[in-house]
């Protein structure tokens, strides 16, 4: 084999390897969550989790034009992936796109992302902290918890967090 050969098949491989590693990061945790949620008799969609540590970047309630012209379906998530060999799931940015405009207004940082149902299994140490993370990116994968999620941060750009419920 001549050296040029080698080199494209090592290129190849690499490219492959790092191509391919986000998608069998998904497929991974999602089969071993599976698996661990069947242990515990859970089903991950039903299990409330807390986004009080969402990191907004802009203040709450905003009056800023963007802010205040925004609906819903202008609110995108992105998955925030720590790059190289083996991709992990560090974080999830929130966006406003606007069409003119595209800003990231928030942060979901997967350390701090809460679960309280695993809080208890994990203090039990039921659940190492891997697991924990593992689940709580699997959570935050999911179609349901991504609405939340939008929900939310809409919610704490028109009303803020310190809403009663009171009316005016």
């Amino acid at each position: 084999m001549s050296g040029f050969s080698i080199v494209s098949l090592g290129l190849l491989f690499i490219v492959t390897v790092l191509g391919t590693g986000r998608f069998f990061y998904f497929r991974e945790i999602n089969k071993s969550i599976e698996r661990k949620m069947s242990q515990f008799h859970m089903n991950l969609e039903e299990i409330e989790c807390s986004f009080e540590q969402i990191v907004y970047f802009v203040t709450l309630p905003s009056h800023l034009p963007l802010m205040q012209t925004t609906t819903k379906d202008d609110i995108h998530l992105q998955y925030d992936m720590e790059k190289g060999l083996f991709p992990k799931l560090i974080g999830l940015k929130v966006y406003i796109d606007s069409g003119e405009e595209r800003r990231m207004i928030a942060y979901l940082p997967m350390e701090q992302f809460r679960i309280p149902k695993l809080d208890r299994l994990y203090v039990k140490r039921e659940l190492t902290g891997e697991m924990y993370q593992k689940t709580a990116a699997a959570k935050v994968m999911l179609v349901c918890t991504q609405e939340e999620i939008k929900e939310e941060v809409y919610h704490q750009l028109k009303v803020g967090q310190f809403d009663i419920g009171g009316g005016v």
